[in-house]
């Protein structure tokens, strides 16, 4: 704490270089993962018989989650809803187990009310076993890391390269690009607590930009994988 940033012992000059390359050299950030490329590596997911990672995946995308919060959800996570009609929910780092998120909050709720995606929340259910203590996914992150990065190969895509995490950036740029939700209900949505750390993620415009890396045959065949993917991940 002596040697903090508004400490009286902090280390001026170390301080003031580390401004002044920040400045030089700005850290950059990953570009969101475009929905039609997520389709084509999720199709590719359920033809190497690794359809739960896909699920886990596309939650990624329109839950906005990190990758560690999907694979992390308890079966009591996942909240069938009170009344027909009514979208499925999820209950985000639950007080009942002790746990919280990375600004120390809990019990976040999520409506997994996506237009595109209205089958989610029942294929999550889906995958319970009937334990509410047990995780919902039952690989861990490393295993659905590798299942990724090989179904990724298998699309063939020749221009870009994502991570798990790029589907979570994903997800608040193509709402915001289709006008489905509002930037503060994006932001909510997000659980980002400033603007600044919204603006890193809300870039619709970049979105399309990384659409236009790929084929106009890769970008129609992701398209049509959003209609009906459903039944590839039903069928596993």
């Amino acid at each position: 704490p002596d040697h903090s940033k508004k400490a009286r012992h902090k280390l001026l000059r170390t301080y003031k270089a580390l401004q002044g390359w920040m400045k030089l050299a700005p850290p950059t950030t990953r570009p969101p993962m475009p929905l039609v490329f997520l389709m084509l590596i999720i199709d590719a997911l359920c033809r190497l018989g690794a359809a739960d990672t896909g699920v886990a995946v596309l939650l990624m995308f329109f839950a906005c989650l990190r990758p560690g919060e999907a694979t992390s959800l308890y079966e009591s996570d996942i909240v069938r809803p009170a009344f027909k009609g009514q979208p499925f929910a999820i209950n985000l780092h639950p007080s009942e187990k002790g746990l919280s998120s990375k600004v120390n909050v809990s019990d976040e709720s999520i409506l997994l009310d996506s237009k595109e995606t209205p089958y989610l929340g029942d294929l999550l259910d889906s995958l319970k076993q009937g334990d509410c203590e047990a995780c919902l996914f039952r690989k861990d992150y490393n295993v659905m890391k590798k299942e990724f990065e090989t179904a990724q190969a298998a699309v063939g895509f020749k221009q870009v390269r994502y991570v798990m995490y790029q589907a979570r950036r994903g997800g608040p740029s193509h709402d915001r690009r289709l006008r489905s939700r509002t930037l503060q209900e994006v932001q909510q949505r997000g659980r980002w607590m400033t603007n600044s750390s919204l603006s890193r993620y809300e870039a619709h415009a970049r979105l399309q930009q990384e659409e236009l890396k790929e084929s106009v045959l890769l970008r129609e065949k992701g398209t049509l994988l959003i209609s009906t993917i459903e039944g590839r991940l039903r069928a596993g």
